[in-house]
């Protein structure tokens, strides 16, 4: 059965009855593709006093900030995780977009510099005379570095991605490893990060001294420690790594850290027009195989509400899979844009939302709540015995007993039947203009149960900007069954120019009306007064009307 599946997939697209030449990748109309689809779904919660887009003359000095700002996470951790073949970080996209018109600083809130720095600008040497760059990287057909080697090069960096293939000429696919011996001498004295990202196992040694240990199976895993220096010394440098199966990916470098205060860094913050704060997560942080708090880390809401005391015209840039919580800084911002991940789109959608380049027309697939407590799923997670879940707490070793007991009163559903008021309702999402609703029209005022409704309204672009509107079809059902308060029956996405009207039609078939009857164990359509809702959210409904299914 699982074969005529794929054949007959193969079969519908003709791909046995024509001649087959070997395809030319188009990574360019691939890539456009990735950004639009990515425009349209970052979602702009918050607007207060329509400081975004950023537009001359009123601003004309931006800075940067933020963990996400520079590199910008593609996407979440383990299975999530795809490394993308083109990506910029929303620091570059928005520089790239804004300058030379607008001024753009960046100001580097985090201890270390960005991973990607620190392995592309670490300065290595393969003699202790330092003649020669680069490290003396050995290869092994073994995961224990044991001899004979099978394979010598120089290899000038450490940054590697070797995928299921072999890292060099006469190494297996996996169950290898390699070591790479050097020298490095610093710049100036201080103190400096290593830093290593694996997929398995690597350790670092420095002057013969055991200064980074993780030499174990795991998914691809940044680690740190920081060592303090001495200009102009030189010191011996050796990295082991090992792959077992699966992707082989190793990096490493080094780099000087800056430890200059944070409060003397965000002085600044104050002299230009507008301030940009990234916050959010990345593949470390939110993945699978553990929880993440629904809040933010701490230094990162720290780090907003420290920008929005210094600078009025604030934007906080979210990166995440889901909700946060908002509630430490939401009456402090001006402006919200959740982005989700952005995939190898990197930053360059965001930059042409901020710029008014794209008129922003995501809308949250999601109820995001003001805490924590007021989730559907609150009730029915750990039991107030276990310790809340923290980043990277893993439960695999001692799991604890969860219940599903939500029943159908899932996501906005569980808003409504408990009358709670969520930070932003599933459906929301703001844009650069502004729309109407009218002209509601059902086909009939009652149907029989197999009938089906016939739905129309307009919706008009009142702005003078061109953009789009996702309209949201819901139903509300007076029947003799519990059910829920009102259900997504349908969505359009409607593209507008400005002053400009269009129709939109939906329908509701008996398969749409149904319920399932948990007493006769069956899917039915049931007799009474049912109401259609269109709205811009699950909260914001514009129009309505009535109509009856007959017994």
């Amino acid at each position: 059965d699982k074969v005529r599946r794929i054949l007959r997939v193969c079969l519908t697209m003709n791909l046995y009855d024509t001649s087959r030449f070997k395809p030319a990748i188009d990574w360019d109309t691939h890539h456009a593709l990735a950004v639009k689809v990515a425009e349209e779904g970052i979602v702009l919660l918050k607007n207060e006093n329509n400081l975004l887009p950023l537009e001359k003359p009123k601003n004309k000095k931006i800075v940067i900030l933020g963990p996400t700002a520079n590199p910008t996470p593609s996407s979440g951790g383990g299975s999530a995780y795809v490394k993308p073949y083109r990506h910029v970080s929303i620091l570059k996209a928005f520089k790239a977009l804004a300058e030379p018109e607008f001024k753009v600083d960046f100001i580097n809130t985090e201890k270390y510099p960005p991973f990607e720095k620190i392995v592309k600008q670490a300065q290595f040497y393969a003699n202790s005379n330092l003649s020669l760059p680069g490290l003396v990287a050995i290869f092994f057909n073994n995961m224990r570095l044991q001899i004979p080697p099978v394979y010598r090069r120089v290899d000038q960096k450490i940054d590697f991605n070797f995928g299921t293939s072999s890292p060099a000429f006469g190494v297996k696919k996996n169950n290898y490893s390699i070591r790479w011996r050097g020298y490095i001498k610093p710049a100036q004295s201080g103190k400096y990060v290593f830093a290593t990202e694996s997929d398995d196992g690597v350790r670092v040694y420095l002057d013969g001294r055991l200064i980074l240990d993780n030499w174990t199976d795991h998914q691809s895993t940044i680690n740190y420690v920081e060592a303090t220096l001495r200009k102009n010394q030189v010191y011996a440098i050796r990295i082991d790594y090992y792959n077992h199966q699966k992707e082989g990916l190793i990096r490493f470098g080094y780099a000087l850290i800056d430890e200059t205060p944070l409060e003397q860094k965000l002085a600044s913050v104050k002299n230009y027009d507008a301030a940009i704060v990234c916050v959010g997560f990345n593949p470390e942080l939110e993945g699978e195989g553990h929880d993440r708090p629904f809040s933010l880390p701490e230094k990162q809401n720290k780090l907003i509400q420290t920008v929005a005391s210094l600078n009025r015209n604030n934007i906080v840039v979210v990166t995440a899979g889901g909700g946060i919580d908002f509630s430490p800084w939401i009456h402090k911002v001006k402006a919200i844009l959740h982005t989700f991940y952005l995939g190898q789109a990197g930053g360059t959608p965001v930059a042409e939302i901020l710029l008014g380049k794209v008129n922003p027309s995501g809308k949250l697939p999601f109820t995001i709540e003001k805490k924590w407590e007021d989730a559907a799923a609150y009730d029915y997670y750990y039991p107030p015995t276990v310790e809340p879940p923290i980043y990277l707490s893993d439960f695999s070793n001692n799991p604890k007993q969860i219940d599903y007991g939500e029943g159908i009163f899932l996501g906005y559903r569980h808003f409504d039947k408990n009358k709670i008021e969520p930070q932003f309702p599933f459906g929301f999402g703001l844009s650069y203009t502004t729309f109407t609703y009218n002209d509601l029209k059902l086909s009939n005022s009652a149907i029989n149960k197999d009938g089906v409704l016939k739905i129309s309204f307009r919706v008009t672009n009142n702005g003078n900007r061109a953009g789009a509107e996702v309209v949201q079809l819901y139903l509300h059902k007076e029947i003799a069954l519990l059910t829920v308060e009102k259900e997504l029956k349908g969505f359009k996405k409607v593209f507008l120019e400005p002053k400009s009207s269009k129709v939109v039609h939906f329908k509701l078939t008996p398969e749409q009306l149904q319920v399932f009857n948990h007493v006769d164990k069956k899917w039915e359509v049931m007799p009474g007064k049912y109401e259609v809702l269109i709205g811009a959210s699950s909260r914001d409904i514009r129009l309505r009307k009535k109509f009856l299914v007959k017994p």
